[in-house]
């Protein structure tokens, strides 16, 4: 629905994004659809998206770059 973005820095991007509860209802929802639309993109890049850790309100992801 919305995001903030917190901090950015050369190697981390600190975001808070708000969701529609009835589309995600947990947090493993939003990661698949986050990687899905990032292997489309980081492809051309060589770059892979990761989780690194997840619980109900917080997602840690790292992208691994060639």
């Amino acid at each position: 629905n919305k995001s903030k973005e917190n901090i950015v820095t050369d190697n981390t991007m600190d975001y808070l994004v708000w969701i529609d509860p009835k589309e995600y209802g947990n947090s493993s929802r939003i990661f698949r659809s986050l990687k899905k639309e990032f292997k489309d993109i980081g492809e051309d890049y060589g770059a892979r998206l990761g989780r690194v850790n997840a619980n109900r309100k917080m997602i840690l992801l790292k992208i691994d770059a060639e």
